[in-house]
């Protein structure tokens, strides 16, 4: 079932049959932010919930094993409200309601946004209906990938790739000078020269480990930050720990500058 949850004061009535139940919300388009519901509930009713990103029209489900796209919720008596801890990514939710034997009343279930804040400042718009549609999907896919970093995806690892991030900051200069964002990503990624002499390729999260190229992709972006910005006062602020970027690549490069 797909019932219709709002913000208002019209609850939807769940009532026991001795069996658990298992409600579908579409949310319409692919989201990533904190659950949020509401809910009026004996005590003890088990709340399970699960995001997945595409289900066929024959309903099965793209899963999403292992990544942590989940959550347990187990109710007090009376009314009550919960926002999830962590952001997930998804857009669907799956909620299974199990180990109740009154009426449990539902208010809503939404997503609370906990992507980065951007304005748009940069447009494309051709005479192909598909290729706009596609840009505009690609819009709204960059939006979902920028957290407290750039992350390569909303719903699965949501890790900071130092070689995605050159990319990801390259649209976002032009979508939305996001210059401050890649700023605060540099600085980020700048952290692992504490235990290695390049950044490494995923930071700070797992796995732990240095990809040459993503290094190299990773110091491009800072060219490509001034190139975009115009700003001297970013690179003269990094310029003491790019300078020692530049020390280890040259350590580690041989006679024929590989």
């Amino acid at each position: 079932a797909t019932p219709a949850i709002h913000c208002n004061n019209t609850f939807y009535e769940i009532a026991p049959d001795g069996y658990d139940r298992e409600i579908t919300f579409d949310m319409g388009q692919e989201v990533a932010g904190m659950i949020d519901f509401e809910i009026i509930s004996p005590a003890g009713a088990v709340l399970d919930f699960y995001g997945v990103e595409y289900i066929d029209m024959e309903g099965n489900r793209q899963e999403m094993d292992g990544v942590c796209n989940g959550m347990r919720y187990i109710t007090t008596n009376g009314r009550q409200n919960y926002t999830s801890h962590l952001p997930r990514g998804f857009r669907y939710i799956i909620m299974s309601i199990r180990n109740f034997n009154e009426t449990v009343r539902l208010r809503f279930v939404r997503v609370l946004s906990s992507t980065h804040p951007v304005t748009q400042t940069g447009y494309f718009l051709c005479n192909d209906y598909k290729i706009n549609k596609i840009w505009e999907i690609s819009k709204r896919t960059s939006i979902l990938c920028m957290f407290d970093t750039s992350v390569d995806c909303p719903g699965h690892e949501q890790s900071f790739w130092t070689g995605d991030f050159r990319n990801e900051a390259l649209i976002g200069h032009y979508l939305f000078g996001a210059y401050e964002h890649t700023d605060h990503c540099l600085k980020v990624g700048m952290g692992s020269l504490k235990t290695a002499p390049l950044p490494m390729a995923s930071v700070p999260s797992i796995p732990q480990g240095v990809m040459p190229t993503w290094a190299l992709l990773y110091m491009l972006a800072y060219y490509e930050l001034y190139l975009y910005s115009g700003d001297r006062e970013i690179l003269e602020k990094h310029y003491d720990r790019f300078a020692l970027l530049i020390e280890n690549c040259l350590k580690m490069t041989d006679e024929t500058n590989l």
